[in-house]
């Protein structure tokens, strides 16, 4: 019975240590994923089913865990979070971190005709496999770009004034990120105010703003419709997002899962999410405008109005980014000639 009872011990042991084994196994690397996208955008669901297929592809051993709505860092913390390790991914919008991104923000800078997310992710990705100082700004600072992709046009939203031309702006107090929304609401004669999306609901409400800019997936995901009236539609910029890991967390992963997370990766999931984000975009707007909403074209001597100062930002921009290393005119006039290109598709 001794010996029995030893054996069962042991074989009791053996298969605990097994079912600790297969656990291991499943999971042998947690990661994180911060995003300030509610759990219910389109972006995010996106980007769950991104991380479902490495868990699959990866037999459960890679699982990426998704922290929407900034509850593991909010949307102007996640690049810090992300550097440091407290993230081991983030979903990264460079408007809100000015002058971190100077090359790749050239996208951002106004009125450059942009009107799709697939027109301008085309454009973003072509640059970036043609510009060594495209790829080293996003492989600095402990950083592994894995998707780049841009937003859909922003413009401007007002709750009770319709802005139809550059003087209808003066004086409005605006919500924008920093960078060219900002910059660019001072040339144009608004008061540009910074703060985070979650916050622009109740400012609206307060009189405390008098309107946005914003692209119309953000109106809908913080319900901004029930407040404003006018979209005023001009092609004003887009933004850049960047899905970033962590490159110790990467570079701990064994080369078989590095190999799965960049096959997942790239151009083309970045053309998936930037493709889903027009897609929402368009849904969005038909919704907004058959509820009441005011469309605003911008066209003509109006346009021209607002065209003066944008030209003059893009120069300095160019004046601002000339080096020994970097052709900052040939790099905007490439990038003019992408966007052209891709025009329409």
């Amino acid at each position: 019975m001794r010996k029995l009872s030893k054996f069962a011990i042991a074989l009791l042991l053996v298969f605990v240590s097994l079912l600790v084994g297969c656990e291991a196994a499943r999971a042998a690397y947690r990661l994180s994923l911060a995003t300030y996208d509610p759990v219910t955008s389109g972006q995010t669901k996106k980007l769950q089913e991104w991380a479902d297929r490495i868990k699959e592809k990866t037999s459960g051993q890679v699982d990426i865990t998704l922290f929407p709505g900034g509850s593991l860092a909010s949307a102007a913390e996640i690049l810090d979070a992300v550097k440091t390790g407290a993230a081991d991914i983030g979903w990264v919008y460079t408007s809100f971190y000015p002058k971190q991104f100077p090359v790749t923000d050239a996208i951002t800078l106004p009125l450059l005709g942009v009107k799709t997310t697939t027109q301008g992710t085309s454009a973003l990705w072509d640059l970036y496999q043609d510009t060594k100082a495209f790829q080293d700004e996003l492989s600095a600072n402990n950083l592994k770009m894995l998707m780049m992709y841009t937003n859909p046009r922003n413009f401007i939203a007002t709750a009770k004034k319709p802005v139809k031309t550059i003087d209808d702006l003066k004086g409005l107090k605006m919500r924008a990120p920093a960078g060219t929304a900002t910059d660019m609401l001072v040339a144009w004669g608004g008061t540009p105010i910074m703060m985070g999306p979650g916050d622009v609901f109740q400012a609206l409400e307060k009189g405390v703003l008098d309107g946005y800019v914003f692209e119309y997936n953000g109106i809908d995901n913080f319900k901004l419709q029930e407040i404003s009236k006018y979209y005023t539609e001009i092609t004003f910029y887009v933004g850049p997002f960047l899905t970033l890991m962590n490159k110790g967390s990467f570079e701990s992963l064994p080369a078989e899962f590095q190999k799965v997370i960049e096959e997942e990766s790239g151009r083309k999931m970045s053309m998936e999410l930037a493709a889903l984000f027009q897609i929402d975009a368009d849904n969005v707007r038909t919704k907004i405008l058959s509820s009441g909403g005011e469309a605003i074209e911008v066209t003509g001597d109006a346009l021209a109005g607002f065209s003066k100062a944008a030209e003059s930002y893009a120069q300095a921009w160019v004046d601002r980014m000339k080096s020994a290393a970097f052709d900052s005119q040939a790099y905007l006039a490439k990038l003019k000639s992408l966007i052209a290109q891709y025009d329409g598709k």
